[in-house]
């Protein structure tokens, strides 16, 4: 399986929505933490999608790796983290549609794994 599209688009309900498409006819859909919507969709589009088109997105740690170091020095706030976890959401998707099980259950048969979870606030100003 092969990706052959990643588009980030920006709702009207203040969220970025990131659809990726496969060769096999599975698409994956993720979220992009809800700041800077412009930004988060055009750095998905045009930073992000060429380090992903053709490669397989079942090997979530080696894409989410890649997209870490080849765009590290845009990060570790802001754009880049909150870019890259919607396209993340999006390949755990994939995974778990293409092996026909829920969403959690693809992170439960990973027991041998240690998770590294980040938890990223964003407080509306008035």
């Amino acid at each position: 399986m092969k990706i052959t599209g990643v588009e980030a688009t920006p709702l009207k309900t203040r969220s970025v929505v990131v659809q990726i498409s496969t060769d096999e006819g599975i698409s994956g859909i993720g979220e992009c933490t809800p700041m800077n919507l412009e930004v988060l969709a055009h750095f998905v589009n045009t930073v992000l999608q060429p380090l992903l088109i053709g490669e397989d997105p079942l090997d979530v740690d080696k894409l989410w790796n890649a997209m870490l170091v080849r765009t590290y020095k845009l990060g570790p706030h802001g754009v880049q983290p909150g870019a890259m976890v919607g396209v993340g959401i999006a390949l755990w998707d994939i995974l778990a549609r293409s092996l026909a099980c829920r969403f959690t259950l693809c992170w439960a048969v990973r027991t041998e794994t240690e998770l590294r979870c980040t938890v990223q606030l964003a407080a509306a100003l008035r």
